[in-house]
Protein backbone atom coordinates (compact mmCIF):
# COMPACT_ATOMS: atom_id res chain seq x y z
CA UNK A 1 0.00 0.00 0.00
CA UNK A 2 2.73 2.81 -1.25
CA UNK A 3 0.04 5.71 -1.35
CA UNK A 4 -1.59 5.23 1.84
CA UNK A 5 -0.59 7.84 4.27
CA UNK A 6 -0.07 4.22 6.25
CA UNK A 7 -1.25 3.99 9.85
CA UNK A 8 0.92 0.77 10.79
CA UNK A 9 0.17 0.46 14.53
CA UNK A 10 3.50 -1.09 16.21
CA UNK A 11 2.46 -3.16 19.44
CA UNK A 12 5.76 -4.61 20.83
CA UNK A 13 4.90 -6.21 23.54
CA UNK A 14 8.04 -8.05 25.69
CA UNK A 15 7.20 -10.05 28.55
CA UNK A 16 7.98 -12.59 31.24
CA UNK A 17 7.79 -15.98 29.44
CA UNK A 18 4.38 -18.04 28.22
CA UNK A 19 2.85 -21.19 30.15
CA UNK A 20 2.14 -22.99 26.84
CA UNK A 21 3.36 -22.77 22.92
CA UNK A 22 1.55 -21.80 20.26
CA UNK A 23 1.27 -22.84 16.67
CA UNK A 24 -0.88 -22.93 13.53
CA UNK A 25 -0.68 -23.83 10.13
CA UNK A 26 -3.14 -22.42 7.07
CA UNK A 27 -6.71 -23.93 6.01
CA UNK A 28 -8.27 -23.37 2.68
CA UNK A 29 -6.78 -20.25 1.29
CA UNK A 30 -3.76 -18.60 2.90
CA UNK A 31 -3.53 -15.50 4.11
CA UNK A 32 0.32 -14.96 4.25
CA UNK A 33 0.10 -17.05 7.42
CA UNK A 34 3.72 -18.16 8.77
CA UNK A 35 5.84 -19.52 11.40
CA UNK A 36 9.34 -19.26 11.38
CA UNK A 37 11.27 -21.90 13.47
CA UNK A 38 14.68 -20.51 13.71
CA UNK A 39 14.77 -16.53 13.91
CA UNK A 40 14.54 -14.92 17.27
CA UNK A 41 11.77 -12.11 15.67
CA UNK A 42 9.91 -15.20 14.15
CA UNK A 43 6.70 -13.99 12.06
CA UNK A 44 3.80 -15.32 14.23
CA UNK A 45 0.53 -14.27 12.31
CA UNK A 46 0.31 -12.37 9.30
CA UNK A 47 -3.05 -11.43 7.10
CA UNK A 48 -3.42 -9.22 4.12
CA UNK A 49 -6.42 -10.66 3.54
CA UNK A 50 -6.04 -10.63 -0.15
CA UNK A 51 -7.26 -14.62 0.14
CA UNK A 52 -10.26 -13.79 2.25
CA UNK A 53 -10.55 -14.34 6.28
CA UNK A 54 -9.57 -17.73 7.04
CA UNK A 55 -9.99 -19.82 10.48
CA UNK A 56 -7.41 -18.22 12.66
CA UNK A 57 -9.98 -15.26 13.18
CA UNK A 58 -13.25 -15.31 15.38
CA UNK A 59 -15.17 -12.63 14.26
CA UNK A 60 -18.70 -11.64 15.35
CA UNK A 61 -21.05 -10.87 12.43
CA UNK A 62 -20.05 -6.88 11.88
CA UNK A 63 -16.99 -7.49 9.77
CA UNK A 64 -16.61 -7.91 5.87
CA UNK A 65 -14.44 -7.33 3.31
CA UNK A 66 -13.81 -4.43 1.05
CA UNK A 67 -12.22 -3.10 -1.84
CA UNK A 68 -10.12 -0.14 -0.22
CA UNK A 69 -8.32 0.64 -3.93
CA UNK A 70 -5.05 -0.08 -3.09
CA UNK A 71 -1.93 -1.90 -4.59
CA UNK A 72 -3.24 -4.81 -2.67
CA UNK A 73 -7.07 -4.59 -2.74
CA UNK A 74 -8.49 -5.67 0.44
CA UNK A 75 -8.90 -4.50 4.07
CA UNK A 76 -11.17 -5.87 6.41
CA UNK A 77 -13.59 -3.43 7.55
CA UNK A 78 -15.69 -3.46 10.90
CA UNK A 79 -18.86 -1.64 11.39
CA UNK A 80 -20.26 -0.36 14.69
CA UNK A 81 -18.89 -2.17 17.61
CA UNK A 82 -17.48 -5.15 15.85
CA UNK A 83 -15.08 -7.44 17.49
CA UNK A 84 -12.20 -9.89 16.02
CA UNK A 85 -9.64 -11.78 17.71
CA UNK A 86 -6.70 -14.48 16.51
CA UNK A 87 -7.51 -17.43 18.08
CA UNK A 88 -4.05 -18.90 18.51
CA UNK A 89 -1.23 -16.98 20.38
CA UNK A 90 -2.85 -17.27 24.10
CA UNK A 91 1.01 -18.01 25.16
CA UNK A 92 2.58 -15.55 22.79
CA UNK A 93 4.76 -13.22 25.33
CA UNK A 94 7.36 -11.59 23.41
CA UNK A 95 6.04 -9.78 19.82
CA UNK A 96 5.16 -6.91 17.90
CA UNK A 97 1.42 -6.62 16.63
CA UNK A 98 1.63 -4.46 13.02
CA UNK A 99 -1.86 -3.30 11.77
CA UNK A 100 -3.01 -0.12 9.68
CA UNK A 101 -5.63 1.57 10.35
CA UNK A 102 -8.27 4.04 8.32
CA UNK A 103 -10.79 5.30 10.22
CA UNK A 104 -13.81 6.48 7.69
CA UNK A 105 -16.71 8.12 10.02
CA UNK A 106 -16.61 10.62 12.91
CA UNK A 107 -16.85 9.70 16.27
CA UNK A 108 -15.73 6.02 15.39
CA UNK A 109 -12.97 4.00 17.31
CA UNK A 110 -10.33 1.88 16.32
CA UNK A 111 -8.83 -0.61 19.22
CA UNK A 112 -5.87 -2.81 19.05
CA UNK A 113 -5.80 -5.53 21.34
CA UNK A 114 -2.49 -6.93 23.12
CA UNK A 115 -1.88 -9.37 25.59
CA UNK A 116 -5.44 -10.51 25.22
CA UNK A 117 -5.81 -13.22 27.64
CA UNK A 118 -9.39 -15.28 28.28
CA UNK A 119 -8.43 -15.39 32.32
CA UNK A 120 -6.94 -12.06 32.96
CA UNK A 121 -8.61 -9.77 30.23
CA UNK A 122 -6.17 -7.22 28.24
CA UNK A 123 -4.55 -4.17 27.37
CA UNK A 124 -5.96 -2.07 24.12
CA UNK A 125 -4.71 1.28 22.35
CA UNK A 126 -7.61 3.34 21.18
CA UNK A 127 -7.47 5.85 18.33
CA UNK A 128 -9.63 8.47 17.01
CA UNK A 129 -9.40 11.41 15.40
CA UNK A 130 -8.70 13.82 18.39
CA UNK A 131 -6.21 11.17 20.60
CA UNK A 132 -4.45 8.10 21.12
CA UNK A 133 -5.10 6.46 24.06
CA UNK A 134 -3.68 3.34 26.32
CA UNK A 135 -6.39 1.11 28.63
CA UNK A 136 -6.32 -2.22 30.41
CA UNK A 137 -9.27 -4.49 31.31
CA UNK A 138 -8.71 -6.68 34.39
CA UNK A 139 -10.56 -8.27 35.32
CA UNK A 140 -12.95 -9.05 32.19
CA UNK A 141 -15.91 -5.89 32.82
CA UNK A 142 -13.24 -3.50 35.44
CA UNK A 143 -11.72 -1.17 33.27
CA UNK A 144 -8.98 0.98 34.89
CA UNK A 145 -10.05 4.09 33.64
CA UNK A 146 -7.60 5.58 30.54
CA UNK A 147 -4.22 5.06 31.50
CA UNK A 148 -2.52 7.58 29.46
CA UNK A 149 -4.10 9.81 26.82
CA UNK A 150 -2.07 11.62 24.19
CA UNK A 151 -4.29 14.49 22.53
CA UNK A 152 -4.30 14.90 18.44
CA UNK A 153 -5.53 15.95 15.44
CA UNK A 154 -6.10 12.66 12.66
CA UNK A 155 -7.87 13.05 9.28
CA UNK A 156 -10.57 10.87 8.58
CA UNK A 157 -9.98 8.19 4.89
CA UNK A 158 -6.50 8.50 5.86
CA UNK A 159 -4.42 5.68 6.79
CA UNK A 160 -1.50 6.65 9.62
CA UNK A 161 1.56 4.49 11.45
CA UNK A 162 1.75 3.74 14.85
CA UNK A 163 3.79 2.08 16.56
CA UNK A 164 3.03 0.62 20.58
CA UNK A 165 6.66 -0.91 22.39
CA UNK A 166 6.17 -2.80 25.83
CA UNK A 167 8.23 -3.83 27.48
CA UNK A 168 7.08 -6.08 30.87
CA UNK A 169 5.89 -2.82 32.33
CA UNK A 170 7.17 -0.07 30.29
CA UNK A 171 5.05 0.85 27.06
CA UNK A 172 5.82 3.50 24.78
CA UNK A 173 3.19 4.36 21.72
CA UNK A 174 4.40 6.80 18.78
CA UNK A 175 2.84 8.36 16.15
CA UNK A 176 4.57 8.31 12.31
CA UNK A 177 8.05 8.03 14.44
CA UNK A 178 7.71 10.53 17.70
CA UNK A 179 6.79 9.61 20.54
CA UNK A 180 3.02 10.32 22.29
CA UNK A 181 2.91 8.97 25.26
CA UNK A 182 4.83 6.56 27.42
CA UNK A 183 3.44 4.48 30.60
CA UNK A 184 4.64 1.82 33.27
CA UNK A 185 2.33 -0.33 34.31
CA UNK A 186 2.81 -1.27 38.50
CA UNK A 187 -0.40 -2.89 38.24
CA UNK A 188 -0.49 -5.70 40.96
CA UNK A 189 -1.78 -8.41 38.23
CA UNK A 190 0.13 -7.05 35.12
CA UNK A 191 -1.05 -9.08 31.87
CA UNK A 192 1.94 -10.78 30.89
CA UNK A 193 0.87 -12.55 27.90
CA UNK A 194 -1.88 -13.15 24.95
CA UNK A 195 -3.20 -13.01 21.56
CA UNK A 196 -3.90 -9.86 19.78
CA UNK A 197 -7.34 -8.80 18.31
CA UNK A 198 -9.05 -5.91 16.62
CA UNK A 199 -12.37 -3.56 17.99
CA UNK A 200 -14.15 -0.92 16.41
CA UNK A 201 -16.57 1.05 18.74
CA UNK A 202 -18.45 4.24 18.16
CA UNK A 203 -22.46 5.21 16.57
CA UNK A 204 -24.10 2.70 14.62
CA UNK A 205 -23.24 2.24 11.10
CA UNK A 206 -19.70 3.94 11.60
CA UNK A 207 -16.78 2.25 10.19
CA UNK A 208 -13.10 1.47 10.45
CA UNK A 209 -10.80 -0.15 8.49
CA UNK A 210 -7.87 -2.69 9.26
CA UNK A 211 -5.17 -3.81 6.71
CA UNK A 212 -1.93 -5.79 6.45
CA UNK A 213 -1.46 -7.29 9.77
CA UNK A 214 1.48 -9.35 11.46
CA UNK A 215 2.59 -10.34 14.45
CA UNK A 216 6.23 -10.83 14.87
CA UNK A 217 8.75 -11.85 18.02
CA UNK A 218 10.04 -14.47 19.98
CA UNK A 219 8.64 -18.19 19.55
CA UNK A 220 7.74 -20.50 23.06
CA UNK A 221 10.25 -22.64 23.79
CA UNK A 222 9.55 -25.97 21.99
CA UNK A 223 9.76 -28.14 25.04
CA UNK A 224 6.32 -26.69 26.12
CA UNK A 225 2.79 -28.37 25.28
CA UNK A 226 0.55 -27.17 22.42
CA UNK A 227 -3.31 -27.15 22.89
CA UNK A 228 -5.01 -27.51 19.55
CA UNK A 229 -8.83 -26.89 20.63
CA UNK A 230 -11.58 -28.67 21.53
CA UNK A 231 -12.81 -29.74 24.74
CA UNK A 232 -11.03 -31.12 27.04
CA UNK A 233 -13.61 -33.75 27.53
CA UNK A 234 -16.31 -34.01 30.23
CA UNK A 235 -20.07 -33.25 30.43
CA UNK A 236 -21.55 -31.68 27.36
CA UNK A 237 -24.69 -30.63 27.21
CA UNK A 238 -25.82 -28.71 23.57
CA UNK A 239 -24.26 -28.02 20.20
CA UNK A 240 -26.15 -25.02 18.83
CA UNK A 241 -25.51 -23.63 15.51
CA UNK A 242 -24.37 -19.99 14.94
CA UNK A 243 -24.38 -18.36 11.73
CA UNK A 244 -26.98 -19.07 8.54
CA UNK A 245 -24.34 -20.92 6.37
CA UNK A 246 -23.81 -23.69 9.56
CA UNK A 247 -20.13 -23.28 9.80
CA UNK A 248 -20.45 -21.56 13.43
CA UNK A 249 -21.13 -23.87 16.36
CA UNK A 250 -21.25 -23.74 19.90
CA UNK A 251 -20.67 -26.92 22.03
CA UNK A 252 -20.74 -26.81 25.68
CA UNK A 253 -18.61 -28.51 28.15
CA UNK A 254 -18.45 -28.82 31.53
CA UNK A 255 -15.40 -28.22 32.25
CA UNK A 256 -13.53 -26.09 29.21
CA UNK A 257 -16.63 -23.87 28.82
CA UNK A 258 -17.99 -22.72 25.58
CA UNK A 259 -15.64 -24.24 22.64
CA UNK A 260 -16.55 -23.13 19.16
CA UNK A 261 -16.09 -23.60 15.73
CA UNK A 262 -15.86 -21.34 12.88
CA UNK A 263 -15.79 -24.00 10.17
CA UNK A 264 -18.64 -26.42 10.50
CA UNK A 265 -17.03 -28.19 13.59
CA UNK A 266 -13.40 -29.07 11.69
CA UNK A 267 -11.28 -26.67 14.39
CA UNK A 268 -12.61 -25.74 17.82
CA UNK A 269 -11.18 -23.10 20.64
CA UNK A 270 -12.82 -22.13 23.85
CA UNK A 271 -14.13 -18.75 24.09
CA UNK A 272 -14.67 -18.04 28.03
CA UNK A 273 -13.58 -14.07 28.32
CA UNK A 274 -16.00 -12.64 31.18
CA UNK A 275 -17.41 -16.24 32.56
CA UNK A 276 -15.68 -16.05 36.21
CA UNK A 277 -18.00 -19.16 37.38
CA UNK A 278 -15.43 -21.57 38.15
CA UNK A 279 -15.94 -25.54 39.64
CA UNK A 280 -14.42 -28.81 40.51
CA UNK A 281 -11.88 -30.18 42.70
CA UNK A 282 -9.31 -27.76 41.53
CA UNK A 283 -11.54 -24.99 40.68
CA UNK A 284 -10.30 -23.87 37.16
CA UNK A 285 -13.21 -25.89 35.28
CA UNK A 286 -15.81 -23.40 33.47
CA UNK A 287 -18.85 -25.20 34.33
CA UNK A 288 -20.79 -23.75 30.88
CA UNK A 289 -23.84 -26.67 31.16
CA UNK A 290 -26.42 -24.93 28.24
CA UNK A 291 -26.03 -22.55 25.40
CA UNK A 292 -28.51 -21.06 23.07
CA UNK A 293 -28.16 -18.58 20.15
CA UNK A 294 -30.69 -15.88 19.68
CA UNK A 295 -32.64 -16.55 16.49
CA UNK A 296 -33.52 -13.03 15.91
CA UNK A 297 -29.16 -11.86 16.11
CA UNK A 298 -26.33 -14.62 15.31
CA UNK A 299 -24.22 -12.14 17.80
CA UNK A 300 -26.31 -12.22 20.85
CA UNK A 301 -25.73 -15.97 22.62
CA UNK A 302 -27.04 -17.00 26.32
CA UNK A 303 -24.91 -19.33 28.57
CA UNK A 304 -25.64 -21.12 31.98
CA UNK A 305 -23.59 -22.38 34.11
CA UNK A 306 -23.64 -25.91 36.62
CA UNK A 307 -22.17 -26.63 40.03
CA UNK A 308 -22.38 -23.24 40.64
CA UNK A 309 -24.89 -20.20 39.78
CA UNK A 310 -24.55 -18.50 37.10
CA UNK A 311 -26.01 -16.82 33.40
CA UNK A 312 -23.98 -14.89 31.05
CA UNK A 313 -24.59 -12.98 27.99
CA UNK A 314 -22.22 -12.66 24.91
CA UNK A 315 -23.62 -9.94 21.79
CA UNK A 316 -20.90 -10.32 20.26
CA UNK A 317 -20.89 -13.86 19.11
CA UNK A 318 -19.05 -15.43 22.10
CA UNK A 319 -15.76 -13.14 22.11
CA UNK A 320 -16.95 -11.40 25.44
CA UNK A 321 -19.54 -12.43 28.06
CA UNK A 322 -21.17 -10.24 30.27
CA UNK A 323 -22.90 -12.08 33.96
CA UNK A 324 -26.46 -11.53 33.82
CA UNK A 325 -27.61 -13.74 36.90
CA UNK A 326 -31.12 -13.66 38.50
CA UNK A 327 -30.41 -11.76 41.42
CA UNK A 328 -31.31 -12.80 44.95
CA UNK A 329 -34.77 -11.24 45.22
CA UNK A 330 -35.83 -13.94 43.06
CA UNK A 331 -32.69 -16.62 42.52
CA UNK A 332 -31.31 -16.56 46.82
CA UNK A 333 -30.42 -20.14 46.25
CA UNK A 334 -26.14 -20.66 46.88
CA UNK A 335 -26.59 -23.16 43.31
CA UNK A 336 -28.67 -23.54 40.05
CA UNK A 337 -28.36 -25.55 37.12
CA UNK A 338 -29.18 -23.37 33.75
CA UNK A 339 -30.87 -26.62 31.42
CA UNK A 340 -32.04 -23.77 28.74
CA UNK A 341 -33.02 -20.24 27.45
CA UNK A 342 -35.53 -19.60 25.05
CA UNK A 343 -35.13 -16.20 22.90
CA UNK A 344 -38.62 -14.60 21.75
CA UNK A 345 -39.14 -14.81 17.90
CA UNK A 346 -38.62 -11.27 17.02
CA UNK A 347 -37.61 -9.45 20.17
CA UNK A 348 -34.45 -10.24 21.68
CA UNK A 349 -34.98 -8.40 24.87
CA UNK A 350 -37.51 -10.86 26.22
CA UNK A 351 -35.79 -14.14 26.69
CA UNK A 352 -37.07 -17.10 29.36
CA UNK A 353 -34.61 -19.19 31.43
CA UNK A 354 -35.51 -22.49 33.10
CA UNK A 355 -33.48 -24.82 35.55
CA UNK A 356 -32.75 -26.72 38.37
CA UNK A 357 -32.23 -26.39 41.94
CA UNK A 358 -29.84 -29.20 43.45
CA UNK A 359 -30.61 -30.68 46.87
CA UNK A 360 -28.20 -32.83 47.12
CA UNK A 361 -30.73 -35.29 48.99
CA UNK A 362 -30.46 -38.86 47.28
CA UNK A 363 -34.18 -40.55 46.59
CA UNK A 364 -34.09 -44.17 45.07
CA UNK A 365 -31.69 -43.34 43.27
CA UNK A 366 -30.85 -39.86 41.98
CA UNK A 367 -30.79 -36.13 43.61
CA UNK A 368 -34.59 -34.95 44.47
CA UNK A 369 -34.62 -31.71 43.12
CA UNK A 370 -36.59 -27.83 42.76
CA UNK A 371 -36.95 -25.87 39.74
CA UNK A 372 -37.51 -22.31 38.79
CA UNK A 373 -38.53 -20.51 35.19
CA UNK A 374 -37.59 -16.75 34.78
CA UNK A 375 -38.24 -14.28 32.45
CA UNK A 376 -36.25 -10.83 31.23
CA UNK A 377 -38.01 -8.34 29.43
CA UNK A 378 -35.15 -6.26 29.03
CA UNK A 379 -32.67 -8.05 27.95
CA UNK A 380 -31.12 -10.12 30.75
CA UNK A 381 -30.63 -6.96 33.03
CA UNK A 382 -34.09 -7.85 35.58
CA UNK A 383 -35.55 -11.20 35.79
CA UNK A 384 -39.25 -12.38 37.10
CA UNK A 385 -39.63 -15.48 38.76
CA UNK A 386 -42.28 -17.36 36.74
CA UNK A 387 -42.43 -20.93 38.52
CA UNK A 388 -41.01 -22.27 41.18
CA UNK A 389 -42.06 -25.71 41.92
CA UNK A 390 -40.93 -29.68 42.80
CA UNK A 391 -39.28 -30.56 39.53
CA UNK A 392 -36.16 -29.06 37.42
CA UNK A 393 -37.80 -27.20 34.61
CA UNK A 394 -35.30 -28.03 31.21
CA UNK A 395 -37.39 -26.12 27.96
CA UNK A 396 -39.59 -23.17 27.44
CA UNK A 397 -41.65 -23.41 24.27
CA UNK A 398 -43.63 -20.54 23.56
CA UNK A 399 -47.38 -20.09 21.08
CA UNK A 400 -46.15 -19.46 17.59
CA UNK A 401 -48.39 -16.42 18.50
CA UNK A 402 -47.01 -15.11 21.65
CA UNK A 403 -47.55 -12.60 22.72
CA UNK A 404 -50.58 -12.13 21.68
CA UNK A 405 -51.26 -15.28 22.33
CA UNK A 406 -49.68 -15.39 25.98
CA UNK A 407 -49.68 -19.37 26.15
CA UNK A 408 -46.40 -21.08 27.59
CA UNK A 409 -45.37 -24.61 28.00
CA UNK A 410 -42.78 -25.58 30.00
CA UNK A 411 -41.27 -29.57 30.70
CA UNK A 412 -39.96 -30.90 33.70
CA UNK A 413 -37.88 -33.50 34.74
CA UNK A 414 -35.00 -35.90 33.29
CA UNK A 415 -34.14 -39.23 33.57
CA UNK A 416 -31.30 -38.80 35.88
CA UNK A 417 -32.99 -36.73 38.55
CA UNK A 418 -36.01 -37.41 40.70
CA UNK A 419 -38.79 -34.74 41.46
CA UNK A 420 -38.63 -33.21 45.01
CA UNK A 421 -42.29 -34.86 45.88
CA UNK A 422 -41.81 -38.12 44.46
CA UNK A 423 -41.29 -41.52 46.31
CA UNK A 424 -39.55 -43.88 43.79
CA UNK A 425 -39.25 -46.52 46.52
CA UNK A 426 -42.91 -47.22 46.45
CA UNK A 427 -44.58 -49.98 44.81
CA UNK A 428 -46.09 -48.43 41.94
CA UNK A 429 -43.27 -45.20 42.44
CA UNK A 430 -45.00 -42.01 43.23
CA UNK A 431 -43.21 -39.95 40.36
CA UNK A 432 -44.38 -36.32 41.78
CA UNK A 433 -44.43 -33.61 39.63
CA UNK A 434 -43.99 -33.99 36.60
CA UNK A 435 -44.79 -33.76 32.67
CA UNK A 436 -45.70 -30.60 30.77
CA UNK A 437 -46.63 -27.03 32.73
CA UNK A 438 -49.11 -25.12 30.64
CA UNK A 439 -49.52 -21.22 30.99
CA UNK A 440 -52.08 -18.95 29.23
CA UNK A 441 -52.00 -15.86 31.37
CA UNK A 442 -48.01 -16.14 31.51
CA UNK A 443 -48.02 -16.68 35.76
CA UNK A 444 -50.71 -19.07 36.60
CA UNK A 445 -49.83 -22.70 35.75
CA UNK A 446 -51.64 -26.15 35.42
CA UNK A 447 -50.66 -29.70 33.75
CA UNK A 448 -52.60 -33.03 33.36
CA UNK A 449 -51.74 -35.57 36.21
CA UNK A 450 -51.82 -38.25 34.41
CA UNK A 451 -50.69 -36.92 30.58
CA UNK A 452 -53.00 -38.12 28.37
CA UNK A 453 -51.96 -42.01 29.38
CA UNK A 454 -48.06 -41.22 29.96
CA UNK A 455 -47.02 -43.61 32.56
CA UNK A 456 -43.88 -42.02 32.88
CA UNK A 457 -44.25 -38.08 33.27
CA UNK A 458 -40.45 -36.77 32.96
CA UNK A 459 -39.76 -35.01 30.15
CA UNK A 460 -36.48 -34.91 28.27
Amino acid sequence: MNFKKALILIITVLSLGGMFSSGFGSAGSPASESLSPVSPAAVLFSDDFESGITRLWDMDANWSLVEDFSPQGAALEGTSHAWATVITGGAWSDYTFEVKVKLLDPGSSAHLMFRLNDDRGRYFVGFNQGSVYLERENPWGSFAGMLKTAPGAYNLDQWYTLSVNANLRDITISVDGGQVLSYTDNFITTIWSGTVGLEVVGPEGHRVRFDDIAVTGSLPPDDQWVKTGGPIGGLGYDVRYGSADLQVMFVTDNYSGVNKSNDGGSNWFATNRGITGRSGSSGDAIPIFTLNVDPNNYNNIWAGLKDAKGAYKSTNAGGVWEEVTPGAAVLPEPEFVFRGFTVLDGNSDVVFAAGEIPQHNTGHTFDKILGKVFKSSDGGQTWDLLWDGKNLARYVILHPDYPANKTIYVSLGIFDREAYDSDCRKVPPVQGTGGVLRSTDGGVWSHNGNMSGYSNKYSS
